[in-house]
């Protein structure tokens, strides 16, 4: 898994926080506060999300705050998620 990168989709670029485009399909969305205030950002993640799930990624959101708050939960997430992902990849 890398710490993030860009992904290019149809003719979308998407810069993502952590992913494993290349084995799982899998990608990790930190949303912030600031993801909630603003209409149009969430708007626009939506759409990436969409976009990146027609194209059989996984995307997994989290909350930054959860991420100081509630690690452990949020590495079983992640965890559970990567485990479904080799799942999908052995069928």
């Amino acid at each position: 898994m890398s710490s993030g990168g860009t992904l290019v989709c149809r003719r979308s670029r998407f810069l993502l926080d952590l992913s494993d485009w290349v084995f799982l399909a899998f990608v990790v969305e930190i949303d912030g506060y600031y993801h909630f205030r603003d209409p149009c950002s969430y708007r626009r993640d939506r759409r990436k999300d969409f976009e990146l799930q027609q194209h059989g990624y996984l995307v997994v959101r989290v909350l930054a705050e959860d991420i100081v708050c509630r690690l452990e939960e949020v590495l079983d997430t992640i965890l559970a998620a990567v485990v479904f992902c080799r799942q999908q990849a052995h069928r």
